[in-house]
C-alpha cells in the first residue's frame, strides 16, 4: 500500500536499499514518490496525491526538523491559527501543522490528533527519528532493527529488501494464523519484524529503539446518564465526526452493505452532501446487494452495484492479495481488487462504517460474558471460541512441528487480555478491536484498497469513541442502543431491513432477535441438506458478498485452483502439514461431506506466501 519506508543508519550508502524499499510498496506506476536522502535519514513516501499532495518532507524554518506523513488528520483549524502567529507555513497542510505543533508543544501534541496517520519526524540536531501513529493503528507501520540500523515500512516486504535481514519464519504467527484465524498482538510472519502498536511514539537515536504509548481505550461506563442523554451525545459526536471529514471538494464514495454501519455513515453524509456515490458488490441475488439497493434508493445516491463473477476474481487476484498484505489477509478477499479497480475512476476517497456494530452494537458480546467474575473465566470463554480450530491443529500439522507450536495459541490468547479492571464485556470487546478488527481490516482490507483510493473511517473518531466508551455494555448488547441511535439519527434508513436479521432496525428487540434466530436456523438447515445429500443438493449462500466457500465446492476453476496449489507435489508448505489430511480436506469440502472453507483458504494463503516471500524472495 502507499505509505512510508525508510532506513536510519550510522553508516552512509543506503540509497539503493531505499529505492528497493520504495519500489516494493509502489504497486501502481501512477503512484507518486517523494524521496529524502540526508544522512543518517533515508526516507520515502509513496502516495496517491489525494490527501496532502504537496511534496515531502516539509522542514521547519531553520531546517532542524523535517517531517514525512502518510494519512489524514481532521479538525485542527483552531490550533493552526495559534501556530500561524509564531511560525511560517508554506502549504498549511496536515504534515506542516504536525511539524510546527511538535516544535511548539513537543510529543504531547499527538494526543489531540484526530484521524489516521503515520508521522516520521527527523530531528537533525540530535540525529534522532520519531515515528508516531494514530490512536487506533488505522495505518500500519512495520519496523525492525538489522545490523544496527532501523528499517521501517508500510508493508513488511519493504524491510525484506535488505539482503542482510534474515528471513526466519515466526512459528508464533503460524500457530495464531491457523489456530485462531487471526494473528494476535503485533507479530508478523517474520521474526524480528513487528507492526507498531496503536497510539505509539517510536524513538530511534541511532543505537536504541524506545516505544511509549500515548493513549489507550478507557472504558468508564456512566450508569447515571439516561438513554436519551447518551443518544444525544452519540448523535452530536458522530455528526461532528462526519462534518470534519467532508469539508473538501474530493469525490467521496461509501461502501454500502446491508448492515447498519455503512447505513449510519450514509445517514450523516447525505445531510451534508448530495454528490455521494454508494458502492455495493456481491453475487447476484445476495442479501447485501438487494438491501443496499433499497438503502441507496431511499437516500437518493448515485449507486454503483458491482456484481461479482467468481471466474473474474481468480487468477491473478489471490496471489496479489497475499503480496499486498504480506500473507496476513486470507485469499477470500480476492474479489476486492477487480471491484475497486473499476470504482477508482469515480471515487477519490472511500468512506467506511468500520466496526460500529462492535463498538456500539456489541456484536461480539454473549450473554454469559456478563456473569463472569474474573480473567480466568474470561480466558475460558475465549478458549471456547477457538477450541475447535486449536484442536484441529493436531490433525493438520506434521507431528514434529505441531509439538513445537501446540501451546502457542493459548499463550497468545492469555497475553491479549488487558490488565485494566474493566467489565468483562469491555475487556472482550477490547480484545476483538485490537486483534480481529485491527489485523484483518487495517492490515488486510485497507492496504488493498489504498493502492487505488484513500480511505476515511468516521466511526473511528476520537470524540465519538470517547462517547461510546461511556456507554454501559448492557446498553450495547444485541444492538439495543445502536438501533435506537439509527432510528433517531435517520428514521428513513432505520425502516429498511438489516442483512443479519432481515428485520427492520426500528422494530422491537423481540422481533429482531427472532429474525436473527430464524436466519441462523436457515443457514444450518442448508448445511444439513448439503451434508446428507453428499453435496448433490447445495442451496446458494446469499448472506455474503462473495461466498468463496461455495466457489471452492461448486465452481470448476476454483476447485482446480485449490487442488493445483495444495496438492502440488512441490508445494513449499509440505514440511509443515500432513499431506494426507490436506487431500482429505479438499475431498470432503468439494464433495459436500463437510465444510472446510476457512482452513482451505488459509492453507492456500500460506502456500502462496511461502512461495512468494520465503522462497521467491519478494
Amino acid at each position: 500500500m502507499p505509505g512510508l519506508v525508510g532506513v536510519v543508519s550510522r553508516d552512509p550508502g543506503d540509497e539503493q536499499l531505499l529505492h528497493r524499499m520504495t519500489d516494493s510498496i509502489r504497486h501502481k506506476l501512477w503512484q507518486w514518490i517523494d524521496n529524502y536522502i540526508e544522512f543518517p535519514f533515508y526516507i520515502s513516501r509513496v502516495h496517491l496525491r489525494i490527501f496532502n499532495p504537496e511534496p515531502q518532507p516539509i522542514c521547519n524554518e531553520d531546517k532542524s526538523l523535517s517531517i514525512f506523513m502518510y494519512g489524514k488528520i481532521h479538525g485542527y483549524e483552531e490550533k493552526m491559527k495559534e501556530l500561524k502567529k509564531k511560525h511560517f507555513f508554506l502549504f498549511g497542510n496536515d504534515p506542516e501543522f504536525c511539524l510546527h505543533a511538535y516544535e511548539e508543544w513537543g510529543e504531547v501534541f499527538v494526543k489531540e490528533l484526530n484521524g489516521h496517520f503515520v508521522l516520521a519526524i527527523c530531528d537533525h540536531r540530535h540525529k534522532r527519528l520519531l515515528i508516531i501513529n494514530d490512536r487506533f493503528g488505522l495505518t500500519p507501520l512495520y519496523y525492525a532493527i538489522c545490523n544496527n540500523r532501523l528499517l521501517f515500512g508500510s508493508e513488511v516486504k519493504a524491510i525484506l529488501q535488505d539482503g542482510k535481514f534474515r528471513r526466519e519464519l515466526n512459528e508464533n504467527t503460524v500457530a495464531d494464523f491457523f489456530g485462531l484465524g487471526v494473528i494476535l498482538g503485533n507479530k508478523t510472519f517474520f521474526k524480528g519484524i513487528e507492526v507498531l502498536s496503536p497510539a505509539s511514539i517510536l524513538t530511534y537515536d541511532g543505537e536504541n529503539v524506545s516505544i511509549k504509548k500515548y493513549w489507550d481505550y478507557d472504558y468508564e461506563p456512566d450508569y447515571r446518564a439516561s438513554e436519551n442523554d447518551l443518544l444525544d451525545q452519540l448523535i452530536e459526536s458522530f455528526s461532528q465526526s462526519i462534518k470534519i471529514r467532508m469539508n473538501d471538494d474530493l469525490r467521496y464514495g461509501i461502501l454500502l452493505s446491508g448492515g447498519l454501519d455503512s447505513r449510519s455513515v450514509l445517514g450523516g453524509i447525505r445531510k451534508r452532501r448530495e454528490d455521494i456515490i454508494t458502492i455495493t458488490f456481491g453475487v447476484q441475488g445476495s442479501d447485501d446487494v438487494r438491501i443496499a439497493e433499497a438503502v441507496s434508493k431511499v437516500a437518493c445516491t448515485n449507486h454503483m452495484c458491482m456484481l461479482i463473477d467468481p471466474n473474474e476474481v481468480l487468477t491473478p487476484y489471490p496471489e496479489q492479495i497475499v503480496r499486498f498484505t504480506d500473507g496476513m489477509q486470507p485469499i477470500y478477499a480476492s474479489f476486492i481488487l477487480p471491484v475497486y479497480e473499476k470504482v477508482k475512476a469515480k471515487v477519490d476517497v472511500l468512506t467506511e462504517g468500520l466496526a460500529l456494530d462492535l463498538l456500539l452494537g456489541g456484536s461480539f458480546l454473549r450473554r454469559k460474558i456478563f456473569s463472569l467474575k474474573n480473567d480466568a473465566d474470561l480466558m475460558t470463554i475465549l478458549i471456547e471460541r477457538y477450541k475447535s480450530s486449536i484442536e484441529f491443529m493436531a490433525k493438520l500439522f506434521a507431528d514434529d512441528y505441531y509439538n513445537m507450536i501446540k501451546h502457542i495459541p493459548l499463550r497468545s490468547i492469555e497475553s491479549s487480555l488487558p490488565k485494566e479492571k474493566w467489565h468483562p464485556c469491555n475487556k472482550w470487546d477490547y480484545i476483538m478491536l485490537q486483534n480481529h478488527v485491527r489485523r484483518l481490516t487495517f492490515m488486510g482490507f485497507y492496504p488493498i484498497v489504498q493502492n487505488m483510493m484513500e480511505v476515511i473511517v468516521p466511526t473511528y473518531d476520537n470524540n465519538f469513541i470517547d462517547t461510546i466508551l461511556r456507554i454501559p455494555p448492557e446498553l450495547r448488547f444485541r444492538n439495543y442502543i445502536y438501533r435506537k441511535f439509527l432510528k433517531r439519527f435517520d428514521p428513513e434508513l432505520a425502516k429498511i431491513l438489516n442483512n443479519h436479521t432481515m428485520i427492520r432496525s426500528d422494530m422491537p428487540l423481540l422481533l429482531w432477535r427472532a429474525g436473527e434466530k430464524i436466519k441462523n436456523g436457515k443457514e444450518r438447515f442448508k448445511k444439513i441438506i448439503c451434508r446428507i445429500s453428499n453435496g448433490r443438493i447445495y442451496l446458494p449462500d446469499k448472506r455474503r458478498y462473495a461466498p468463496v466457500g461455495e466457489w471452492l465446492r461448486t465452481n470448476d476453476r476454483w476447485k482446480q485452483f485449490s487442488r493445483d496449489v495444495l496438492l502440488n507435489k512441490n508445494a513449499y508448505f509440505k514440511e509443515y502439514f500432513k499431506q494426507k489430511q490436506i487431500e482429505t480436506l479438499i475431498y470432503q469440502h468439494q464433495s459436500g461431506k463437510a465444510d472446510h472453507e476457512p482452513i482451505i483458504e488459509y492453507l492456500i494463503t500460506f502456500e502462496l506466501f511461502l512461495k512468494d516471500f520465503v522462497e521467491g524472495k519478494v
